[in-house]
């Protein structure tokens, strides 16, 4: 969850205006003054310049708004925020917005648990409501789902991300952008619980309501990469490459090189081209994501980190384990930091990072951080996920690495097993 939806004006947008305001009055003023006396000495006219250029940059800084001039930024964790549920010019009751806004805050705390009570209290409101508008309704449901998605709790998200698609779909048509992110999300959704042909079907149907150029088709792709490449079918790569080429040219001409957007493309491709193992090409796009992120991004927002996490594996992939260690610190930091230290999402970087100690001398530090992230994991997912048998297998190395044969086979049985399993 980025940004919860909400019907009042942002702090830094009042402030703002009153600048923007002030400054154009007094340019007026200036200039009125200079025409009455009839002189316009060098004096007045470098005071009425750095008035012009303060009224630029306070322009500038109240377009960015309070993260910056950018689009829903990309990964498995980022929240798309539907447009036609912009609520931001709807007449919403006080107490509804100001719930919303409070579970904001006390996300953005890490209070997580208190930021869902909250949403639900919104919900309720609108629930309850006589005549209560459909479009602030569904902006509710999208609210709890985000944070409910967000702590791991996909069961509980599931429900209100399909009462968003009956709204949207009733009120909007089938065809509509915003029907297409809430059928991603569901997708994700699925992923993320190991139900990869009900996720398959929905990432298709998403771009297929979103068409060629919008700007979610790259994450929609890489999503699909990753769902392909986690169930071992590696023979629709080919057909990635270009598509992925193509968002990214035309996303580069109508946003510039330096727009997230433009980030999710490169990481996109980037993630391809580690899955094929052409780790020459993927660096620079990563590593390119990655300064456009971290210019135009907190320093501990989520997207960083799952870029961080992507750097490092192509760093362990390529034994280059001092580059990649301190890149899984900062990612688990982050993580930890925003998601608590029992989300799932901190236990797959902790799998990775523990390959950085498929060393002799290390393999009791590997070990120790493969059980961490297989607990969390089994905690969070139950025992049959698939990521839960990828961990089993990177665990397994380390016991046959160690020689206890027998732990090891019966790991790689498990996996096996729930990797067999139909999804």
């Amino acid at each position: 969850m980025k940004k919860l939806k909400s019907s009042q004006m942002t702090t830094r947008k009042r402030i703002g205006y009153i600048i923007f305001g002030s400054l154009a009055a007094l340019i007026g003023f200036s200039i009125f003054v200079v025409e009455l006396k009839g002189e316009f000495s060098s004096d007045n006219f470098w005071f009425i310049l750095l008035l012009l250029f303060s009224l630029f940059y306070c322009n500038k800084w109240l377009g960015k708004g309070i993260h910056g001039n950018k689009e829903a930024p990309l990964g498995d964790k980022s929240t798309d925020l539907q447009s036609a549920f912009d609520i931001s010019s709807q007449k919403a009751p006080d107490e509804w917005s100001n719930l919303n806004q409070k579970a904001q805050l006390l996300y953005d705390k890490g209070q997580c648990d208190l930021a869902i009570r909250t949403a639900k209290q919104a919900l309720e409101i609108a629930e309850t409501t006589p005549d209560f508008d459909h479009n602030l309704l569904a902006a509710s449901l999208i609210n709890l789902a985000e944070l409910y998605r967000d702590q791991g709790q996909y069961p509980q998200a599931e429900p209100l991300y399909k009462r968003t698609l009956d709204i949207q779909k009733k009120a909007l048509g089938p065809n509509h952008p915003d029907v297409a992110l809430t059928l991603k999300n569901l997708a994700r959704l699925y992923h993320f619980q190991g139900r990869y042909t009900q996720a398959e079907q929905f990432y298709k149907d998403a771009l297929e309501v979103f068409g060629p150029e919008h700007q979610s088709v790259a994450q929609i792709l890489d999503s699909l990469l990753k769902l392909y490449y986690i169930q071992g079918d590696h023979s629709k790569y080919a057909e990635f490459e270009p598509l992925l080429k193509q968002v990214l040219s035309h996303q580069e001409k109508a946003l510039g090189s330096n727009h997230l957007n433009v980030a999710a493309s490169l990481h996109s491709l980037g993630e391809l081209y580690i899955a094929q193992g052409q780790y020459t090409q993927a660096e620079p796009l990563i590593k390119r994501a990655l300064t456009i992120q971290e210019k135009e991004l907190s320093s501990d927002d989520l997207d960083i980190a799952i870029t961080l996490n992507s750097l490092g594996r192509l760093y362990c992939a390529q034994k280059r384990v001092l580059d990649a260690e301190p890149l899984f610190k900062r990612a688990m930091t982050i993580q930890e930091k925003v998601l608590g230290p029992e989300h799932p999402f901190v236990a797959i970087t902790l799998d990775n990072f523990a390959s950085i100690y498929h060393f002799p001398d290390q393999y009791a530090q590997a070990e120790l951080l493969h059980k961490r992230a297989l607990s969390v994991l089994e905690k969070s997912f139950g025992p049959d996920h698939p990521e839960v048998a990828v961990v089993l297998k990177n665990l397994a190395v380390v016991l046959r690495a160690t020689e206890r044969e027998a732990e090891a086979e019966k790991l790689e049985i498990r996996a096996a097993h729930i990797n067999a399993m139909e999804r």
